[in-house]
């Protein structure tokens, strides 16, 4: 699957989210399930999940973000 960057959340409503940062991200192509239980595997936490279509819409920490080259 391809992903990339929708929009860097600083979210105010969430404290925790808003200090350590996390990214909106969509993901697409050949199976982005098994993206998502690939992540799951390697305990990257993906959150608000949302499918449009073809395309899955979740949120990511900074820090997961960079692991995702492994996967």
């Amino acid at each position: 699957p391809s992903f990339y960057i929708i929009d860097r959340g600083d979210s105010v409503i969430d404290q925790f989210q808003y200090f350590s940062g996390f990214l909106r991200i969509k993901v697409w192509g050949f199976s982005p399930e098994r993206f998502m239980n690939l992540c799951s595997n390697k305990d990257v936490l993906l959150w608000n999940i949302r499918r449009e279509g073809e395309h899955y819409f979740m949120n990511i920490s900074l820090r997961n973000f960079y692991k995702l080259r492994q996967i």
